[in-house]
């Protein structure tokens, strides 16, 4: 116990011996974030909220495929971003740090990040402008799909109710047959008469399902809150940048100080 407080002590009087040193040390770190903050340029954070397009009520695309699109620079956004924005191709490579996207239950929220309130809100808005223009082009070529399934459809069922027709004629003729073998092919023809309703039933309710689909499960992508203009700073926090800059001088000095100590008492 009293060998811990003997140390306690030596400790204390180091310090005091540097007090100098610490306060230096400490003082100067916090002369030099509060210079370095002072000449860090305001951050600005605008950020909308879109609904995304979907097709049989399924997104047709999620926020994670969407960044990951949008910020690869062999993709066309980014070029499309920087000359929407008015900057030149090279400044392109930086817009991927200064917008992202994110999922807000089933949503898509983007928020976009610049230098001014006025350029922030620019770029929240072209964002959601091209994300909005992928989706709908996503929905617009999936419809065609569904179009071209919903006629292929249609042609069955009337290709179906034709052979039911002829079905039923053919029957008819055959109903007052006496003979074993004319009975036999009446009986073949009822199964097929029963085999065709079948898949005409089967395919009415795929054209049903299909028009379902279409009219109240497609929906193309909309924005359900607009990107506006910040009015406070989201940073960067000079405050913090200060304060932590002065813990880490503090803990700087007194390893300092102790280092000083153990090599002058060291020293040849």
């Amino acid at each position: 116990m009293e060998e811990h407080e003997i140390d306690l002590m030596d400790y204390l009087r180091v310090l005091k011996k540097r007090w100098k040193l610490v306060a230096g040390i400490t003082i100067g770190c916090v002369v030099i974030s509060a210079v370095y903050s002072l000449f860090l340029p305001n951050v600005y954070e605008s950020s909308a909220i879109i609904e995304p397009a979907k097709i049989n009520s399924v997104p047709v695309e999620t926020s994670t495929i969407g960044e990951l699109l949008f910020k690869n620079p062999l993709n066309p956004y980014l070029k499309g971003i920087a000359e929407q924005m008015g900057l030149k191709e090279k400044e392109a490579y930086n817009l991927p740090e200064k917008f992202k996207m994110s999922d807000k239950l089933g949503y898509i929220q983007v928020t976009a990040k610049e230098k001014s309130p006025e350029k922030a809100k620019q770029m929240a808005d072209i964002v959601c402008s091209l994300i909005m223009e992928r989706h709908n082009k996503l929905v617009k070529d999936g419809l065609e799909i569904s179009n071209d399934e919903m006629s292929n459809l249609k042609e069955q069922l009337l290709t179906v109710k034709s052979e039911i027709e002829q079905l039923c004629k053919r029957s008819q003729q055959r109903e007052s047959a006496s003979t074993w073998g004319q009975g036999y092919v009446f009986q073949g023809l009822l199964q097929a008469k029963e085999d065709a309703s079948k898949r005409q039933t089967a395919l009415e309710s795929a054209i049903r399902a299909k028009e379902m689909e279409l009219k109240y499960y497609t929906k193309t992508a909309s924005v359900i809150a607009e990107p506006v203009l910040p009015l406070i700073k989201s940073g960067p926090s000079k405050r913090n940048i200060v304060a932590i800059a002065t813990i880490l001088g503090f803990f700087i000095s007194i390893f300092s100080a102790f280092t000083v100590e153990f090599l002058q008492k060291n020293s040849l």
